[in-house]
């Protein structure tokens, strides 16, 4: 079997691949002017920690379960190592992500529209 990539591209102008091999993951990333840096390497456990991670950005395990379509209970299987977190998992999260970036900036928005004010930059 050859060897299995996560892509993930951002708007930045910069698409991830990341190639899954033998308990590790290596962070290439790929500019898409042709430049590559890669990045210190990933474990399975730094993935499951991400995992976990995002699972709290969604608001929990079973706001998770809701947008990702899994049951709670696979979900923590995953954080716990119990499943393995294929690609397409990783990829769905990293979707389910941007989704709620973009509500959560139209509620922002609709919240400033409301009471007159400016959207916030959060890191200012």
């Amino acid at each position: 079997m050859g060897s299995m990539y996560l892509v993930l591209s951002v708007n930045s102008g910069i698409d991830e691949r990341v190639p899954i091999v033998a308990g590790a993951i290596y962070r290439i990333i790929a500019h898409r002017d042709g430049r590559r840096n890669m990045t210190a390497s990933f474990t399975s456990q730094d993935w499951r920690d991400h995992f976990a991670h995002c699972i709290q950005v969604f608001g929990g395990t079973t706001a998770s379960s809701r947008r990702l379509g899994i049951d709670e209970r696979a979900i923590r299987r995953f954080i716990n190592g119990d499943l393995p977190l294929s690609p397409r998992l990783l990829e769905d999260t990293a979707k389910a992500l941007r989704l709620l970036i973009v509500e959560a900036t139209q509620a922002e928005g609709h919240i400033a529209a409301a009471v007159g004010s400016e959207a916030n930059d959060p890191q200012a």
